[in-house]
C-alpha cells in the first residue's frame, strides 16, 4: 500500500512550494511520480523500461538550474540515466565511503563527481 503523497509530514505541494528545501531528491522523485505530478518515464526520450532484477524504472531527478534545493515543478525533470548525464545536471548522491577523500574525488571524471 503506497502512502498518499499529499498527506503526512511532507505533503508534495508543500515541498514544491519550497517549505522543505532539504527534502532528499531521491524521495522527491518518488513522491512526484506517486502524486501524478510527473510520469514514470524519461521526459526527454520517453524511456520507461523496467529492470528485470527489481522491476524498477531507472530514472533520476534533474534540477535544471543546478540548485538541489529549488523544488519548483518547473525546475524538476525526470530523466533516464543516459539523458541525465548528457544534460550534465544529474543529481548523484555523494559516496559515504570515507576512503573517497576530496583529493580522490577530484581525480574522478567530472561527470562522476
Amino acid at each position: 500500500l503506497l502512502n498518499n503523497p499529499n498527506k503526512g509530514r511532507y505533503p508534495i505541494n508543500d515541498i514544491l512550494a519550497g517549505k522543505f528545501p532539504d527534502f532528499p531528491p531521491h524521495r522527491l522523485k518518488d513522491k512526484l511520480i506517486r502524486s501524478d505530478k510527473k510520469e514514470a518515464c524519461c521526459e526527454q526520450c520517453g524511456f520507461k523500461e523496467r529492470r528485470l532484477t527489481d522491476g524498477k524504472i531507472p530514472l533520476l531527478l534533474n534540477f535544471d538550474d543546478g540548485n538541489y534545493k529549488n523544488h519548483s515543478i518547473d525546475n524538476l525533470r525526470i530523466l533516464c540515466y543516459n539523458c541525465s548525464f548528457v544534460s550534465g545536471t544529474a543529481f548523484i548522491r555523494k559516496p559515504k565511503n570515507p576512503l573517497l577523500t576530496k583529493k580522490k574525488l577530484a581525480l574522478l571524471p567530472a561527470c562522476l563527481s
